[in-house]
């Protein structure tokens, strides 16, 4: 009677156990269920997984899956690089404008004072006008 008994539940044990699932909607979002959420409910229809595990597959998909973050890591350095070049090159570019700036202050003020020292009319016009034309790019440039 015993090994009845423990037949019956190593039977048991060996047979595929099957569920019956409901899908409930409960506020806004589906929840999974072994009971039904309400009266008309109906049961999916859940099939178990078959086939055997294959190691070799398995490994072939771990594989694969490290060959992409391996990729996508090499992506991310790449633009990892060009961000930082990119924020070289802004700096340089900053840079180059205030020299510029700087230097078209320096001519203007040299041209004013000039513009002053010289004695000869024609001259203290044409450093007067180089002087005028340096404030314009200083304003429109240099702002």
């Amino acid at each position: 009677m015993k090994r009845i008994g423990l037949l019956a539940v190593l039977a048991a044990s060996i047979l595929p156990v099957q569920a019956q699932v409901y899908k409930c909607p409960e506020g806004g979002r589906v929840v999974f269920s072994d009971r039904p959420c309400h009266a008309d409910a109906a049961p999916l229809d859940v099939k178990p997984a078959s086939g055997d595990y294959n190691y070799l597959d398995d490994m072939r998909a771990q594989n694969r899956t490290l060959n992409k973050k391996i990729e996508l890591m090499k992506i991310e350095g790449e633009r990892e690089e060009n961000r930082r070049a990119g924020m070289i090159e802004s700096e340089r570019r900053k840079k180059a404008e205030s020299d510029r700036c700087k230097q078209i202050r320096k001519d203007k003020a040299d041209a004013e004072h000039l513009a002053k020292t010289f004695i000869y009319e024609e001259n203290i016009l044409r450093e007067e006008e180089k002087a005028r034309k340096l404030a314009e790019r200083e304003f429109f440039d240099c702002q």
